[in-house]
């Protein structure tokens, strides 16, 4: 889990600069694009004009470069996040037997559908106890009551 938090940690970081990078940016952009369309952007000299369509094209490849390295830092980011989120079949399926036993508990064992009543035989959660009781219960001959030592 912490790792996680890590994780997520990271990603608001990095989100964060991205945002605020590429505002800043864009507002920079903004300003350029004001000059360069201003009517007396043409009466500037050849030398001010090239300083200011070249600090426009930088600027353009700036955020291209800083949104292609930062999404593949996301991307990484995302990437160990969902690994450690990731809800593995076996755990998933080993989960849900759980559900359907929770389920059934307030049934009889002879109301107990067979292949919940057959997990529930094989949880080792379950007190040998109890599914003695059960498999007594139930009557049924494909399983035997074990002993129990204590």
């Amino acid at each position: 889990m912490n790792n996680i938090q890590t994780n997520i940690g990271t990603l608001k970081n990095q989100l964060k600069q991205l945002q605020e990078v590429n505002l800043a940016q864009i507002d920079r952009i903004q300003n350029l694009l004001e000059k360069i369309s201003n009517p007396s952007f043409k009466k500037l000299s050849y030398r001010e004009q090239y300083d200011l369509k070249k600090s426009l094209s930088d600027t353009g490849r700036f955020i291209k470069d800083y949104i292609d390295t930062s999404t593949s830092q996301l991307d990484y980011t995302a990437k160990q996040i969902f690994s450690h989120c990731v809800f593995y079949s076996t755990e998933e399926h080993e989960l849900y037997k759980k559900v359907q036993i929770e389920s059934v508990q307030h049934l009889s064992a002879k109301e107990i559908p067979f292949d919940i009543f057959k997990s529930m035989m094989e949880d080792k959660d379950i007190p040998q106890l109890e599914k003695n009781y059960l498999i007594q219960e139930r009557g049924d001959k494909r399983y035997k009551v074990k002993e129990v030592t204590k």
